[in-house]
């Protein structure tokens, strides 16, 4: 997937969301990156774990008689499939829509991150002017994120083979401690 970059609002603050497997961290940055004192957040326990938990059990309530074998459910890639093509294959003979499977399970992730949003940041949701996705769990949930997910555009991060190492939140930490020591503005 290409990102189209749209003008850069100078005046906007951005929001970092980090989809990690256990958590969800929420940052604000100015135009220029630089980190907003005070402003990260972590959602705990909503993580891109969670999110196939609840997949996996919904998909073994709802195709209980389709599998043979309900083992395939705990193969990760089998779970990342369905979330990102929102169809699961029963058996490699046909195919069945799980779109409304995906959509509610993803949904309690979205709604904890727009209430984190309107929680922390309610000062500045106004100023909101795009948003980047990073973490595992956002190459997974990017669509479903982008359809939810109204401030402004909503970028994912391009380098997917190193979006396991991002944390925004930690880097919001380390320039904090920068910003104490007075090594930066």
């Amino acid at each position: 997937m290409q990102n189209h970059l749209a003008p850069i609002d100078r005046n906007a603050y951005y929001l970092a969301i980090d989809i990690g497997s256990f958590t969800t961290d929420l940052v604000m940055s100015t135009a220029k990156g630089i980190f907003l004192p005070g402003m990260a957040y972590s959602l705990e326990n909503y993580g891109i774990t969670s999110v196939k938990e609840r997949l996996q059990l919904n998909i073994r309530r709802q195709f209980k008689n389709d599998f043979k074998d309900m083992a395939v459910l705990e193969d990760n890639e089998y779970l990342e499939s369905i979330l990102t093509t929102k169809q699961v294959n029963i058996r490699n003979r046909r195919k069945e829509d799980a779109s409304r499977i995906v959509d509610d399970v993803c949904s309690e992730l979205v709604n904890a991150i727009l209430k984190g949003v309107e929680d922390k940041f309610s000062r500045h949701v106004n100023r909101i002017g795009g948003v980047l996705l990073t973490g595992g769990g956002s190459t997974l949930l990017h669509t479903v994120l982008r359809e939810r997910i109204n401030f402004g555009t909503v970028y994912l991060a391009d380098e997917r083979k190193s979006l396991f190492k991002a944390n925004v939140r930690g880097a919001h930490y380390y320039y904090e401690s920068l910003m104490r020591a007075g090594l930066v503005a």
